[in-house]
């Protein structure tokens, strides 16, 4: 890109959680967000441009939160269940805006940007730091459980344009129903009249 390139998110001063495979893919969706965040200060990256950066930035997130949970399992981290729900949220809220920008040609927001840095420094030291202490507590190393590509690309997430065609799927199925409601109601409506 031929921009100048901004630390929308300063990964110097994102806290660390001490587990290195984690540190690491955090990293990693830093740089995608500050990717996203800098194609849309710009004002010269394409739509489909975008619309990659957030496919990248989804199907990240799914991997790092898959590689966070099983972690957690494995570990027996007692507060696994909540801190994947928090992880769920966050990828129906990604999935949701990138949804809204694929279908609707809704605009990317820096509030929505904003709104992806608060989440992720918050969740580091509310949630995933924790799993650290919880690490040390049990006497396991958390430098056991290292980065793997290979594990990477077995593992390949659901793609964001996978989810979308769902998405459209479903509501294309919810828009027919609708329909059929309607089409009952009047039926109702009209049969109601000629008893009334």
């Amino acid at each position: 890109m031929g921009f100048a390139q901004t630390q929308f998110i300063d990964w110097d001063k994102v806290p660390r959680v001490g587990v290195p495979v984690i540190d690491f893919e955090h990293q990693q969706l830093v740089i995608i967000i500050n990717k996203l965040y800098n194609s849309v200060t710009s004002g010269v990256v394409s739509r489909s441009e975008l619309l990659q950066i957030m496919l990248d930035l989804f199907d990240y997130t799914v991997y790092h939160f898959t590689a966070e949970n099983k972690i957690m399992v494995e570990v027996g981290y007692p507060q696994a269940e909540q801190h994947s729900k928090k992880h769920e949220s966050l990828q129906e809220q990604i999935l949701d805006f990138a949804s809204s920008f694929f279908e609707y040609e809704v605009d990317v927001r820096e509030d929505l940007l904003q709104v992806l840095k608060t989440w992720l420094v918050e969740h580091i030291v509310k949630s995933d730091q924790p799993i650290k202490q919880h690490l040390v507590k049990c006497g396991i190393d958390p430098n056991r459980f290292a980065h793997s590509e290979t594990q990477k690309n077995e593992k390949k997430a659901l793609t964001l344009t996978d989810a979308f065609l769902e998405i459209k799927k479903n509501r294309s199925e919810i828009a027919k129903l609708r329909s059929e409601i309607s089409a009952l109601e009047r039926q109702l409506r009209n049969s109601n009249k000629k008893n009334s």
